[in-house]
């Protein structure tokens, strides 16, 4: 009982991540401006994973790697557990 509630949590969690991530990484292909309620609040929550993953990962053609690569990895971690 206790194991499901807890790969619930973790699912939630991590599809919660993953959709924001990805979110993030299409607005910034399509150029959609960040200043607007729900720009904001993706900038907010993603924020504080993006900017230490584009010093390792750079952009490629224009292309926000560091968000999509995240957004892989959380779902990988999440698939794992």
């Amino acid at each position: 009982m206790l194991s499901q509630m807890a790969s619930l949590l973790v699912d939630v969690v991590a599809g919660f991540f993953v959709y924001t991530l990805l979110a993030r990484f299409h607005f910034q292909w399509l150029r959609v401006p960040f200043r607007n309620p729900v720009g904001e609040f993706i900038v907010a929550v993603t924020n504080w994973m993006v900017v230490p993953a584009r010093r390792v990962v750079p952009s490629l053609a224009g292309l926000d790697l560091p968000s999509l690569l995240l957004a892989l990895a959380f779902q990988g971690a999440a698939l794992w557990t």
